[in-house]
């Protein structure tokens, strides 16, 4: 195959992938926009958002680290895909198996940690959803490797389909949270057999030893662990404390049932701060090459410019949809959930305070990873999930069980941690690459930022009594051009920038 056929199925199986990437990000705000509106009470949705969090940070664990692994090895031998698909299988049905029966039988223990009898059904029937995530993630990897780019694509949509009309009928036939979980179980167990009648079950022979595998997959899935942990750890840190905060005056099935309502408010208010985060994350899939490239060619210089660049393009873009959609809070939620969820408004704002710094972090880990730093990384996540259950603790512990101020806490303290991870981020970024002079830029998108949130909370203000469905819109609106033009103004983005957007329009 010449370069240029090689060039064009890369572009063929990069759009497919990303398009099967892109149905998949609609169809999980689909499911949390749903389920809000399907359940009786935020209750429910508090429920289900708790257990489905930690669920989340295994499952996300299993899927990078698995595919990553096991198209690595598929890929260097293509003539032995059978046997390392095969082999790599095996390997993820006993851990799988092995993640999933721990689950299970840690469910009661950790619906005690919880102060929520109701969590431990919930864990077990999700336990069922780990084991075939094990198994769907090897057969996934095992395409990638290949370059059966769009089956794996057919395969990715096939699973979200069902995995969205699981969990919404679950809810809507009125289960309740227990329902939607299960309806995700079982969309999880349909989509492995299709899977495994797709790719099929491999070959036995000598392949790819199951240490080879662990050794690779093991730093993968401990900076995986740590990084999926800094976005949903503080759900399962913050139920527990509402719970004794609220027990002190009320019925304990009172206490865990008013503690849900809070955690649900504030997973809604997280479905939009996770917004700027899940829209810049492709820059991570570009830069992490870009700058292993420039190292191993011995070239430092444009490893630094790659990384100034990266840097820079993950803050500017995370400010520009932050700061509108703080803005825009009130209008937005009264657009997505019931009325209720509108409590959530100041604490969106902050957690969309905080997305700005974890977003650029996760860049930040990315180059450390490309320039062989990936225990610096591991390190550094683990700074951010630490202060983020420390400061929840304190700050959610003082805020005395009341809604708002507890809302708040949880932000405020979810947000710095991110902010203590993106700062020694930074200073680790200083020391293998020199000084990126990035103070001026960080101050000049901050006052754009500033201005964005002003222009776009100003205009939600004063359609105060207009419908949601045009005070929303028109509030992301003026505070995205708000931005724009501050850019512009603050130089931040110059004749240069201008220029090459102005070339991209015109090629197109």
């Amino acid at each position: 195959m010449n370069d240029l056929a090689e060039k064009k199925r890369a572009g063929r199986g990069f759009l497919t992938i990303g398009a099967a990437k892109l149905y998949f990000v609609l169809a999980a705000f689909a499911v949390q926009f749903g389920l809000p509106r399907l359940f009786d009470e935020a209750a429910d949705f508090g429920l289900y958002a708790h257990a489905m969090a930690g669920v989340a940070i295994l499952t996300n664990i299993l899927i990078a680290s698995t595919i990553q692994s096991v198209s690595k090895f598929v890929s260097e031998a293509r003539d032995r895909a059978e046997i390392t698909g095969r082999r790599a299988l095996q390997l993820m049905a006993g851990i799988g198996f092995a993640l999933a029966l721990l689950t299970f039988g840690l469910a009661g223990a950790l619906s005690e940690v919880s102060r929520d009898p109701a969590l431990k059904p919930l864990i077990e029937a999700a336990s069922l959803v780990i084991f075939a995530y094990a198994m769907y993630a090897a057969l996934v990897g095992r395409l990638n490797g290949e370059e059966r780019f769009i089956d794996q694509a057919k395969l990715d949509a096939s699973f979200t389909t069902l995995r969205t009309a699981g969990i919404l009928a679950g809810a809507a036939l009125g289960f309740g949270a227990i329902g939607a979980v299960y309806g995700f179980a079982i969309a999880a167990v349909l989509v492995l057999f299709l899977a495994l009648v797709k790719v099929g079950w491999g070959q036995a022979g000598e392949g790819v030893p199951y240490r080879q595998f662990l050794s690779f997959m093991a730093p993968i899935f401990l900076y995986q662990g740590l990084m999926n942990a800094m976005l949903q750890i503080d759900l399962w840190v913050i139920k527990p404390i509402l719970v004794d905060l609220l027990s002190a005056e009320r019925t304990d099935a009172l206490a865990i049932r008013e503690a849900n309502e809070i955690v649900g408010h504030y997973r809604g208010a997280q479905n939009f701060a996770f917004v700027p985060y899940q829209l810049v994350l492709a820059t991570t899939f570009i830069v992490l090459p870009m700058v292993s490239r420039a190292l191993a060619a011995g070239d430092e210089e444009r490893a630094r410019n790659t990384t100034l660049t990266a840097i820079r393009f993950a803050l500017i873009a995370s400010a520009f949809f932050a700061a509108p959609l703080a803005g825009a809070a009130a209008p937005l939620l009264a657009l997505a959930y019931p009325s209720d969820y509108g409590v959530g408004a100041e604490a969106l704002r902050i957690l969309l305070l905080g997305i700005v710094p974890f977003t650029v972090f996760v860049v930040a880990a990315t180059i450390l990873n490309a320039a062989n730093r990936p225990r610096v990384s591991a390190g550094l996540a683990f700074i951010g999930v630490a202060s983020i259950v420390v400061l929840n603790r304190g700050l959610v512990g003082a805020s005395g069980g009341i809604e708002e101020p507890a809302l708040r806490a949880a932000a405020l303290a979810t947000g710095s941690g991110m902010g203590l991870a993106l700062f020694f981020s930074l200073f680790a970024l200083r020391m293998r690459f020199g000084a990126l002079h990035l103070m001026l830029r960080i101050v000049r998108v901050g006052v754009a930022a500033a201005i964005s949130f002003l222009a776009a909370d100003g205009l939600a203000g004063r359609m105060g009594d207009a419908s949601p469905w045009l005070a929303a819109p028109s509030a992301l609106a003026a505070g995205a051009l708000a931005f724009i033009v501050a850019l512009v103004l603050t130089r931040e983005v110059g004749a240069r920038e201008l220029g090459a957007l102005r070339q991209i329009a015109e090629r197109r």
